[in-house]
């Protein structure tokens, strides 16, 4: 039962809050105090417990985790995509891309000839287990409608090594750009031709040579589709040729037969490239499919986890060798001191463990972006334990002030010594931590509500494990100090004599202390100058102009590591050909031109008089013939037939693909724009249930959303950061400070980001929900403990804040750069983006935290006089000079001087 003193309005005038949890860590510090071993015992068979499933649970990624619930890529994916194919599962999709060794050109024999032979290689000797039927298939077993894509490329090959040796002379062989006839059949190359070089002839009868990027689509055509300027045997270079195989997923195989297989075309050429089965001396071979780029983004997730180690062994040294200089100065010095340094390194850790294992038990995901959540519990979560250890050592120093009746000495017993010393220790820092764990579960947790699966993921999982480091700290970590409490005052008395008979040691660690304290001094009176006060308002204003300007800039960009194939499907595609960024009709692969042309040439006659689709309809059935002809049968696949009754083929639906070229959109923002354009014109045909189908929609969609998402969350959690500080902070200047703060350190986290070439992605919508929670912690830290005394002047409160926690802040500041810094040793975006945020909120916490707060602090105290002074209120101006600080003697907070 809490106890009516708690409700009452007494106490330093403390808020009920800080009250209830002074309250509640004193009976804490009882429990643990007389029950050390049943804390420790019992957190380390729970973490034990939860983290067993770590190592059990499989690290997967899905793309579409990066795309809202709400995005129209989820419903083209289905409507569009798996409807089309029956909704046979994902299909089978194989990228292979050809280069010429030493930059040199593909339009060479030895080059083609190598790339016929991968062909030949990728579709003959990989083969798909299927156990269901106990068979082996090769893709050419596996294909059904697109087992030709790749034709044109051995055709080509084939057309060339005849031209070459009739000296470029035959008649039946047209070696063109984007249509090359070789023998009288004619097959589209631009699918597998990439940085293509060809010769056309101008108007005025002048010949260049230009590339794609050159050309220039008007009204939906382009220099290409004008026969006028078609030159014969026109390709003068190409830079890479394209293999694609696309299959759908036979019925009866497994999902992971289907993953191996893919696999084990990647592994083929990764492993024989420099063998007898395949060597090549003049080209070079990437394979990329699905499958594979997600088995990379797994690994590259996986790459991290030495270096968690890495990061804790850092931690370790410096935690050690910190806590060991800070025991030498106060004369407390004992071997438990290395043991609680590296323990409070160690809980976090556990705690990581515990919080992600419990989510793994409950099914939760285990996505790649998870892999960072070590690094920012490890860097955040040694603070409190660095702010426990502080805390120790000074109440340790000060045994006769402690908070508590005569009557909790009368047994002058080492248990109700260290009762007091653990008790005082969780009062001081209780609240203030408690504020800033508070904080970051909430930052955690509204960004745990936004519509992006992937970014759900990341703060449940950080949420979850920074309360479970919060219930660690005040248990796990305040057991252990209660064991090596012990230990300690066991051998005070041992330390005491020793101390006699080394005064000169004692002499120079008292002077040591004096020039610390004579620093910190200086460094007030420096702070709560006029002039001070001036220059670093100026200079705030200056840094949120730099701030402003760089948020303003920051844009929503995406650049997957992977790379997909686009495709598009439509009805009427002159209306999308005609787009600005279209590569116009000779890149469109559209069934229904060749199937004009084919019946064009058969002499069967198609009424011009009536529209395209009813002329189409009533000739129907010559789709058999036309689908049947060497030329035209990969249009198979971009069909969807069915046979009535009558043994009459139905066209029930249909896709064809558009391309599009420009600078421009290496930029995945102005891809998101031409996708949001081809849409509005699949409006316009709704009636034909038109819809659009791009490969990277659901990364496009994202980009949309990521300024709205970010913009919400962050305005959500500051208000929560607001009502946290104010229930929580003694006083409501001190709470709009520290508020006012947090926005500041957050707007110069975003703005320095985007200066420092970092554009909002999913990853840096992540760090930057990450940066709200963590930017209170120094602000509520110094808040709190400013206004945690009643003393009479800011110069004093300042001084008795830096004090009891300028070393600790410097030491948490310090080791969360050194742990983070180590994930810049690898070549990882998202972990050089958690660097970069983590750099960012370090150094702009500690500036707003060691400088601006105290100096808006005495400007506050400046600007209440000024208004006192000119409403003539009668003041005592004795008590507005502050004392020396020398001749105060500040007895409940732990320092005395």
């Amino acid at each position: 039962m809490i106890p009516s003193e708690i409700y009452s309005s007494n106490s330093n005038d403390e808020p009920f809050c800080i009250r209830l949890l002074i309250y509640l860590f004193r009976k804490l510090g009882e429990q643990i105090t007389f029950h050390p071993w049943s804390f420790i015992i019992t957190t380390i068979v729970v973490t034990a417990m939860c983290s067993s499933s770590i190592p059990l649970t499989k690290i997967t990624n899905d793309v579409t985790d990066y795309t809202p619930y709400a995005a129209r890529a989820r419903e083209e994916l289905e409507v569009a995509y798996e409807a089309f194919f029956s909704r046979k599962g994902q299909p089978i999709l194989i990228l292979i891309f050809i280069t010429a060794k030493n930059g040199q050109s593909m339009l060479n024999i030895p080059q083609l000839n190598d790339t016929v032979r991968i062909l030949d290689h990728a579709v003959n000797d990989i083969f798909l287990h299927n156990k269901h039927t106990n068979q082996s298939l090769s893709y050419n077993q596996l294909c059904t409608n697109f087992c030709d894509l790749n034709e044109p490329v051995r055709n080509f090959y084939y057309g060339l090594k005849i031209s070459k040796s009739h000296n470029n002379t035959p008649l039946a062989i047209d070696l063109s750009f984007p249509v090359t006839t070789v023998l009288g059949m004619n097959f589209r190359v631009d699918n597998n031709f990439y940085g293509v070089k060809a010769e056309i002839e101008r108007e005025n009868g002048r010949k260049e040579i230009i590339t794609l990027k050159e050309l220039k689509s008007v009204k939906g055509r382009t220099i290409f589709d004008d026969e006028r300027a078609k030159i014969k045997n026109n390709l003068r270079d190409i830079r890479m040729v394209l293999l694609q195989f696309r299959a759908n997923k036979p019925a009866d195989a497994l999902q992971n037969e289907i993953e191996r297989f893919e696999l084990d075309v990647v592994e083929y050429f990764k492993k024989y490239i420099v063998t007898t089965n395949f060597s090549s001396e003049y080209v070079d071979v990437v394979i990329m499919t699905p499958l594979f780029a997600t088995a990379e983004i797994v690994r590259s997730g996986l790459l991290l986890f030495p270096y968690v180690i890495l990061g804790f062994i850092i931690m370790c040294i410096f935690s050690t060798f910190t806590t060991t200089i800070s025991a030498l100065l106060m004369s407390q010095m004992n071997l438990s001191k290395i043991a609680i340094a590296i323990m409070a390194c160690v809980c976090p850790m556990m705690a990581c463990g515990t919080g992600l294992g419990l989510l793994f038990w409950f099914g939760l995901r285990f996505g790649s972006t998870l892999c960072v959540t070590p690094f920012l519990v490890l860097a955040i979560g040694v603070d409190d334990a660095f702010l426990m250890i502080n805390s120790w050592q000074r109440n340790k120093s000060l045994r006769s002030s402690f908070p508590y009746s005569i009557s909790d000495f009368k047994e002058n017993s080492s248990t109700n010594k260290l009762k007091a010393r653990i008790c005082t220790m969780l009062e001081d820092i209780g609240p203030s931590v408690t504020i800033t764990t508070l904080t970051n579960v909430l930052a955690f947790g509204i960004g745990s509500l936004t519509p992006t699966p992937e970014i759900q993921l990341f703060c449940l999982g950080n949420a979850v494990t920074m309360t479970m480091d919060f219930i660690y700290q005040i248990t796990f970590f305040t057991a252990i100090m209660v064991v090596a409490g012990k230990y300690e005052m066991t051998y005070e008395g041992k330390a005491s004599i020793k101390s006699q008979n080394h005064s000169k040691e004692n002499s120079l660690k008292s002077l040591l202390v004096n020039t610390f304290k004579s620093l910190v001094e200086k460094y007030c009176d420096i702070l709560c100058s006029k002039l001070v006060t001036f220059v670093v308002i100026l200079s705030l204003i200056i840094y949120w102009c730099i701030s402003i300007y760089g948020a303003k800039n920051m844009t929503a960009e995406l650049r997957p590591e992977r790379l997909l194939v686009q495709d598009s499907d439509m009805v009427k595609a002159e209306d999308f050909e005609s787009l600005p960024s279209s590569l116009g009709r000779f890149a469109s692969n559209f069934w229904l031109r060749d199937f004009e042309e084919f019946i064009r040439v058969s002499d069967r006659s198609i009424d011009e008089n009536q529209n395209n689709i009813t002329s189409i309809s009533t000739v129907t059935n010559e789709l058999r013939y036309f689908l049947e002809w060497p030329e035209f049968r990969h249009w198979k696949g971009f069909l969807d037939l069915s046979t009535d009754e009558n043994g009459q083929i139905i066209l029930n639906k249909f896709f064809f693909t558009i391309s599009s070229h420009g600078e421009e959109l290496k930029q995945w923002s102005n891809r998101a724009i031409l996708l949001q354009k081809l849409r509005e014109v699949a409006d316009n045909y709704s009636f034909f249930e038109v819809s659009i189908y791009d490969d990277d929609a659901k990364f496009l969609d994202l980009i949309g959303t990521l300024v709205v998402q970010t913009l919400q969350s962050s305005i959500c959690t500051f208000v929560c950061m607001m009502f946290v500080c104010l229930l929580f902070i003694k006083r409501t200047s001190g709470a709009i400070i520290a508020t006012f703060s947090i926005i500041s350190t957050c707007l110069g986290i975003y703005g320095f980001l985007s200066i420092w070439d970092v554009n909002l992605d999913p990853i840096v919508m992540s760090a930057m929900i990450m940066s709200i929670g963590f930017s209170v912690d120094i602000p509520a830290h110094v808040t709190y403990h400013y206004y945690q005394r009643p003393l009479p002047s800011p110069k004093i409160r300042l001084y008795h804040c830096m004090c009891t926690i300028a070393f600790p802040i410097l030491q948490a500041a310090l080791s969360s750069l050194f742990c983070v810094l180590s994930v810049t040793y690898v070549e990882l975006y998202m972990g050089k983006v958690f660097a970069k945020t983590m750099i960012l909120i370090v150094t702009i916490g500690l500036a707003h935290g060691l400088i601006i707060i105290p100096t808006l602090f005495n400007a506050l105290h400046l600007l209440q006089s000024f208004r006192a002074k000119k409403h003539n209120t009668i003041y005592d101006q004795s008590s507005l000079k502050t004392p020396p600080i020398s001749a105060i003697t500040i007895r409940t907070s732990g320092i005395h001087t």
